[in-house]
C-alpha cells in the first residue's frame, strides 16, 4: 500500500473487518494483538492475510514519524470456538434427527448406539458447549462410514425425505452450497460443471478440522434436492483455505457420502 496515508490504510483495514469473523492478527514474536489490528476480526483467512499486509504498512508509515515504534510480524490466527449461528445449530439438529429416525426405523440400532457412544466420549473433551451440534454430525459421519456405500446411500436418501421441501434451484450443487453459505457452515465456495461432475472448492468448512472431509451434510442436502440422483464425492484435497473435491452426478456406484479421506 505504498503511498497511502495512515487514514487511507486505516479505512482499508476496517473495511476488511467483520465482527463475527473467526480470524484475527497477532504478532508472531510476542503473541500480542498489536495496533492497528487489535480488536479486529476477519471473515476469511484470505481477508485476514490482506489485513496483515495493511497493518504492516500502517506501522511502516507510522515509523516514519516515530522511529522507536517496535516492529511487529503480523500472522493470521483462527478462533475455533466461535459459537455457531442459531440457524446452523437448527440445521445440524434437523439433519441429525432425520438420520437418527432413519437408523431407528430401518434396523440400524447398533449404528445409532455407536454414534451416541462416540459423541458422548468426544463431548467430554469439548469445552465450547455451543459447538456440540457440529461434533454430533462429525461423530455421525464417522460411524456411518462403517456401513457399505449402498447402505450409506439408502440411509441418507431416506433421511433427506424427512426434511422440508427445498427451494427451487438450477442444480443440487448450487442450491446446497448457497444454503451452506447462508447457514455459515462454509465461508465461501466456487464450482464448475465438467461433463457428468462438478469440481467444488469450499472455504472455512466448519466440520473439516481433521484429516478426512465430512461429507454427510452435502450428501443429505444433495438427496433433498435431487431424490432420484446417486452422487459420489471423490478426490478430496485440502489446501490453505479449505477443501477441493469432485461430485459425480448419477454415479454408477455411490461413495464418499459420509466422509472422504484427504
Amino acid at each position: 500500500m505504498s503511498g497511502s496515508t495512515l487514514a487511507d490504510i486505516r479505512r482499508h483495514l476496517e473495511s476488511l473487518s467483520d465482527p463475527k469473523g473467526r480470524y484475527y492478527l497477532v504478532c508472531a514474536r510476542t503473541g500480542e494483538r498489536p495496533f492497528p489490528a487489535d480488536g479486529l476480526r476477519f471473515a476469511t483467512r484470505k481477508t485476514a492475510a490482506e489485513a496483515a499486509d495493511a497493518a504492516a504498512a500502517y506501522r511502516a508509515e507510522l515509523r516514519r514519524w516515530d522511529e522507536l515504534l517496535p516492529p511487529r510480524d503480523f500472522v493470521v490466527c483462527e478462533d475455533p470456538y466461535l459459537s455457531p449461528s442459531a440457524d446452523l445449530v437448527d440445521f445440524c439438529h434437523e439433519v441429525a434427527g432425520a438420520v437418527f429416525e432413519t437408523l431407528s426405523t430401518r434396523g440400524y440400532a447398533d449404528i445409532e448406539n455407536a454414534v451416541i457412544d462416540t459423541y458422548l466420549e468426544a463431548a467430554e473433551r469439548v469445552e465450547d458447549r455451543d459447538r456440540l451440534c457440529l461434533l454430533l454430525l462429525e461423530c455421525m459421519a464417522q460411524e456411518l462410514a462403517t456401513l457399505s456405500a449402498d447402505e450409506q446411500a439408502t440411509v441418507l436418501r431416506a433421511a433427506s425425505e424427512r426434511l422440508s421441501e427445498p427451494a427451487a434451484a438450477l442444480d443440487p450443487i448450487s442450491g446446497t452450497l448457497d444454503r451452506f453459505t447462508r447457514l455459515t457452515l462454509i465461508e465461501g465456495y466456487e464450482y464448475r460443471r465438467e461433463d457428468d461432475a462438478w469440481q467444488v472448492a469450499v472455504d472455512g468448512y466448519e466440520l473439516a478440522d481433521g484429516e478426512a472431509l465430512p461429507t454427510l451434510p452435502f450428501a443429505v442436502e444433495y438427496f433433498r434436492r435431487n431424490p432420484e440422483g446417486t452422487p459420489a464425492i471423490r478426490a478430496a484435497e485440502r489446501d490453505e483455505d479449505g477443501w477441493r473435491f469432485r461430485v459425480v452426478d448419477d454415479a454408477s456406484a455411490p461413495d464418499g457420502l459420509v466422509q472422504v479421506g484427504a
